[in-house]
Order: C-alpha cells, then sequence, then structure tokens
C-alpha cells in the first residue's frame, strides 16, 4: 500500500508523516523500555535515522533480551 501510495505527491507526503511518527514510536518504545540507561544502546538508538534503521534495533534490542 505505502508504494501505491509513494506514486503521488500527496500519497508521498502521506507516507513519510506517517513513517515519521511510526519512527518516532519505535524510538521512544525502545528508549524507554530497552535502552535501560545503557550508553551502547542510546547510542545505537541515536544512530537509527530512518525508520528501517530503527526497525533493526528494535529487533536486535528485542532479541537480546
Amino acid at each position: 500500500m505505502r508504494i501505491k501510495l509513494s506514486n503521488s505527491s500527496e500519497g508521498a507526503e502521506f507516507v513519510k508523516k506517517v513513517e515519521a511518527k511510526e519512527y518516532q514510536q519505535m524510538k521512544t518504545l525502545l528508549v524507554t523500555a530497552y535502552a535501560k540507561g545503557d550508553p551502547e544502546r542510546l547510542t545505537k538508538i541515536e544512530a537509527a535515522k530512518t525508520l528501517t534503521d530503527i526497525q533493526k534495533v528494535f529487533v536486535e534490542m528485542a532479541d537480546a533480551d
């Protein structure tokens, strides 16, 4: 569905907003539930700049716990 929406300018803007919100929610979850004040984990979270990056960090941390 995202691919179809991305083909129009309005759709692309919508997808961008949805992904930004999803990124921020996942980042907040990682910082509050998984980082546990660990500087190494916090650095990994901060280094993730895209939704795909933050999803990879989430999987890594969830698997480690």
